[in-house]
Parts: structure tokens; sequence; C-alpha cells
């Protein structure tokens, strides 16, 4: 569906140029994540993955429900870089 935005086969309603759906993409590609952290229990890396392409898309227009799950992420990945 991030695709679908990002490639404008869906339009944003009142919303002109290209910016406006990769926004959206960056939004869908959140709550998949989201999806991914606390309901499918995905592996970190590709939820990892997920969120920092919604990060790069969404910008400034993040929802803040990924904060909790990028921070578990980026802990656990950076605790088992370390050792």
């Amino acid at each position: 569906m991030a695709n679908c935005y990002e490639q404008g086969a869906i339009n944003v309603k009142n919303c002109s140029g290209d910016s406006c759906g990769i926004k959206q993409a960056g939004f869908v590609l959140g709550r998949k994540a989201y999806e991914m952290y606390y309901t499918y229990n995905s592996p970190y890396k590709d939820i990892y993955e997920v969120l920092k392409k919604s990060i790069d898309k969404s910008d400034k227009k993040s929802e803040y429900i990924i904060l909790d799950p990028f921070g578990v992420v980026l802990a656990d990945l950076y605790g088992k870089e370390r050792s």
C-alpha cells in the first residue's frame, strides 16, 4: 500500500505534488512497523528497516506511536553489535 501512495496510484485528498504521497507512504510504513512489533513479533532487524523507511519518508510528520518500538529495536540491535 505504501508503494501505491509513492507512485501516485492512490491520491491524497486536498494535496498536490509528490511529497504528499511520500509522506502518506511513511505514515503507512509506520503503522506496518507498529503491527510488526506489537502483533506479529517480527525480527527486530526487519522492524528496524521498516521504521527507518517510515521516518525517512514522513520526515517530521512521523506518528508518536513508532517511537517506543523504534527505541526498543535500536537498543536491542545496538546491544547485539556490542557483544
